[in-house]
Protein backbone atom coordinates (compact mmCIF):
# COMPACT_ATOMS: atom_id res chain seq x y z
CA UNK A 1 0.00 0.00 0.00
CA UNK A 2 1.10 3.73 -0.74
CA UNK A 3 1.95 5.63 2.10
CA UNK A 4 2.94 9.01 2.89
CA UNK A 5 4.47 10.59 5.89
CA UNK A 6 2.38 8.05 8.61
CA UNK A 7 -0.71 8.01 6.26
CA UNK A 8 -2.01 4.78 4.54
CA UNK A 9 -3.64 5.47 0.84
CA UNK A 10 -6.56 3.26 -0.32
CA UNK A 11 -4.59 2.09 -3.16
CA UNK A 12 -2.41 -0.67 -3.07
CA UNK A 13 0.88 0.79 -4.81
CA UNK A 14 1.67 0.40 -8.51
CA UNK A 15 -2.15 -0.83 -8.78
CA UNK A 16 -4.04 0.09 -11.40
CA UNK A 17 -7.94 -0.57 -12.65
CA UNK A 18 -11.17 0.70 -14.36
CA UNK A 19 -12.67 3.32 -12.32
CA UNK A 20 -16.36 2.43 -12.29
CA UNK A 21 -19.58 3.76 -10.13
CA UNK A 22 -20.42 1.44 -6.60
CA UNK A 23 -23.51 0.15 -7.11
CA UNK A 24 -25.45 0.79 -3.41
CA UNK A 25 -24.38 -2.57 -1.50
CA UNK A 26 -20.75 -1.64 -2.71
CA UNK A 27 -21.06 2.08 -1.38
CA UNK A 28 -22.39 1.04 1.70
CA UNK A 29 -19.74 -1.54 2.64
CA UNK A 30 -16.65 0.45 1.63
CA UNK A 31 -18.72 3.17 3.66
CA UNK A 32 -18.21 0.93 6.44
CA UNK A 33 -14.56 -0.70 5.98
CA UNK A 34 -13.72 3.54 5.94
CA UNK A 35 -15.47 3.75 9.07
CA UNK A 36 -13.96 0.62 10.63
CA UNK A 37 -10.31 1.43 9.66
CA UNK A 38 -10.49 4.96 10.42
CA UNK A 39 -12.95 4.44 13.50
CA UNK A 40 -9.75 6.59 15.72
CA UNK A 41 -9.85 9.58 13.11
CA UNK A 42 -11.62 12.96 12.62
CA UNK A 43 -14.93 12.81 10.45
CA UNK A 44 -13.36 14.65 8.19
CA UNK A 45 -10.91 12.32 7.58
CA UNK A 46 -12.86 9.67 7.17
CA UNK A 47 -15.10 11.42 4.91
CA UNK A 48 -11.92 12.67 2.89
CA UNK A 49 -10.87 8.77 2.59
CA UNK A 50 -14.59 7.92 1.70
CA UNK A 51 -14.40 10.06 -1.13
CA UNK A 52 -10.81 8.90 -2.43
CA UNK A 53 -12.33 4.84 -2.25
CA UNK A 54 -15.87 5.93 -4.01
CA UNK A 55 -13.36 7.37 -6.97
CA UNK A 56 -11.94 3.71 -7.41
CA UNK A 57 -14.22 1.25 -5.94
CA UNK A 58 -12.17 -1.99 -7.21
CA UNK A 59 -9.00 -1.04 -5.81
CA UNK A 60 -10.50 0.24 -2.45
CA UNK A 61 -12.53 -2.62 -1.92
CA UNK A 62 -9.28 -4.61 -2.29
CA UNK A 63 -7.11 -2.44 -0.01
CA UNK A 64 -10.02 -2.22 2.77
CA UNK A 65 -10.77 -5.56 2.93
CA UNK A 66 -6.53 -6.30 3.08
CA UNK A 67 -5.79 -3.51 5.72
CA UNK A 68 -8.82 -5.04 7.99
CA UNK A 69 -7.20 -8.37 7.52
CA UNK A 70 -3.85 -7.32 8.47
CA UNK A 71 -5.20 -5.46 11.84
CA UNK A 72 -6.95 -8.76 12.42
CA UNK A 73 -10.22 -6.26 12.32
CA UNK A 74 -13.59 -8.11 12.29
CA UNK A 75 -16.32 -5.56 11.29
CA UNK A 76 -19.38 -5.05 12.80
CA UNK A 77 -22.22 -6.00 9.94
CA UNK A 78 -25.78 -4.81 10.86
CA UNK A 79 -27.69 -8.16 9.19
CA UNK A 80 -27.18 -11.98 10.17
CA UNK A 81 -24.12 -11.84 7.89
CA UNK A 82 -20.97 -13.43 10.16
CA UNK A 83 -17.59 -14.35 9.67
CA UNK A 84 -16.27 -17.99 10.84
CA UNK A 85 -13.86 -16.14 13.74
CA UNK A 86 -17.25 -15.37 14.94
CA UNK A 87 -18.22 -18.48 14.96
CA UNK A 88 -18.11 -21.03 18.38
CA UNK A 89 -18.09 -23.71 15.86
CA UNK A 90 -14.55 -22.76 14.42
CA UNK A 91 -12.13 -25.08 16.36
CA UNK A 92 -8.39 -23.25 16.82
CA UNK A 93 -7.10 -25.17 13.63
CA UNK A 94 -9.49 -22.97 11.71
CA UNK A 95 -11.83 -26.40 10.78
CA UNK A 96 -15.63 -26.32 11.28
CA UNK A 97 -16.82 -28.40 14.06
CA UNK A 98 -20.35 -29.19 12.72
CA UNK A 99 -18.89 -29.90 8.95
CA UNK A 100 -20.09 -32.97 7.29
CA UNK A 101 -21.71 -34.09 4.63
CA UNK A 102 -25.73 -33.33 4.14
CA UNK A 103 -25.16 -31.86 7.95
CA UNK A 104 -25.98 -28.11 8.00
CA UNK A 105 -22.62 -27.24 6.94
CA UNK A 106 -22.88 -29.49 4.35
CA UNK A 107 -18.90 -30.32 3.57
CA UNK A 108 -16.50 -33.08 4.21
CA UNK A 109 -15.71 -34.05 8.23
CA UNK A 110 -12.87 -31.85 9.20
CA UNK A 111 -13.81 -28.94 6.49
CA UNK A 112 -10.96 -25.96 7.17
CA UNK A 113 -12.17 -22.29 7.00
CA UNK A 114 -9.98 -20.41 3.95
CA UNK A 115 -8.98 -16.77 4.95
CA UNK A 116 -12.15 -15.85 2.49
CA UNK A 117 -14.74 -17.14 4.84
CA UNK A 118 -12.46 -16.71 7.70
CA UNK A 119 -12.15 -12.54 7.79
CA UNK A 120 -15.45 -12.26 5.14
CA UNK A 121 -19.09 -12.11 6.66
CA UNK A 122 -21.46 -14.62 5.20
CA UNK A 123 -24.40 -16.58 6.31
CA UNK A 124 -24.30 -19.98 7.58
CA UNK A 125 -26.57 -22.24 8.80
CA UNK A 126 -24.39 -23.73 11.41
CA UNK A 127 -23.49 -20.66 12.73
CA UNK A 128 -23.42 -20.11 16.88
CA UNK A 129 -22.00 -17.00 18.22
CA UNK A 130 -19.36 -17.54 20.57
CA UNK A 131 -20.15 -17.11 24.27
CA UNK A 132 -24.57 -18.19 23.69
CA UNK A 133 -25.80 -21.58 24.78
Amino acid sequence: MASSQGAVAAVPAGKESMRRIPNPDEAEQLRKLVQYVYQNDSEGDRNEALDAAMADVDLAMECYRAIVLERGLIPVIDDDRRTCRQCANLSYSSSCKVACPGGALSAQKGYRAGALWLENPHRCEAFHEKGKP
